[in-house]
């Protein structure tokens, strides 16, 4: 039987790692089971993430890459598939390579980013560059706007109500009205008005 050749493509793509593919991912310590999506700018996101889906139970992780166009790609199939599957540990890199049109030619090598997701089910190095938990929203610890957006989950619906009866309070004070439509007559003396003084 043959095989169809979207299904060839994928196997070309999709290759469980061995110590030759080790040497190009930026990322240590990887599982020896691990699935491998490299993402063209080309790509359909529905046709490899049904692939990586499928496929992901018999493997310990998956590594997501791209470089170019492709980044913001692999970028959204992670997030995706972070979706789908909770409770994946996260490790990212990013580097600069060579674009490949310019390595045979004398023309100056241009810079393009290359981005690899790692996805685990297994706990990570914490300690490692790029590490995101399972359950980390992706902001610094000690940022102000973390500590502000904590506190306002935390307050929930109160908060939203105390400012709308705030700007309410205001438009009052300053004699403005909210949601009320003026008359038809109000708003016709007006166009008159302009019209007036046009003439």
């Amino acid at each position: 039987m043959v095989k169809s050749k979207k299904k060839n493509k994928f196997q070309l793509n999709a290759s469980t790692d061995d110590d030759d593919n080790n040497n190009d991912i930026p990322i240590k310590n990887l599982p020896k089971k691990c699935l491998t999506m490299k993402v063209n700018s080309g790509s359909k996101i529905r046709n490899v993430l049904k692939y990586s889906l499928n496929n992901f139970s018999k493997f310990d992780g998956i590594i997501w890459s791209g470089a170019g166009q492709a980044v913001g790609k692999v970028i959204s199939c992670s997030e995706i598939f972070k979706t789908k599957n909770k409770g994946l540990h996260q490790i990212t890199k990013l580097r600069f390579i060579a674009s490949k049109k310019n390595k045979n030619d004398d023309t100056i090598a241009r810079q393009v980013p290359e981005i690899f997701i790692f996805l685990s089910k297994n706990q990570l190095d914490k300690t490692e560059t790029g590490y995101q938990g399972p359950d980390d929203i992706g902001m610094f610890q000690n940022s102000k706007d973390n500590v502000e957006l904590i506190q306002q989950q935390d307050q929930g619906q109160e908060m939203t109500n105390i400012n709308s009866t705030i700007n309410a309070e205001e438009f009052e004070e300053m004699g403005l009205r909210m949601n009320l439509k003026r008359s038809r007559q109000e708003r016709n003396s007006k166009i008159n008005i302009k019209k007036n003084k046009k003439s």
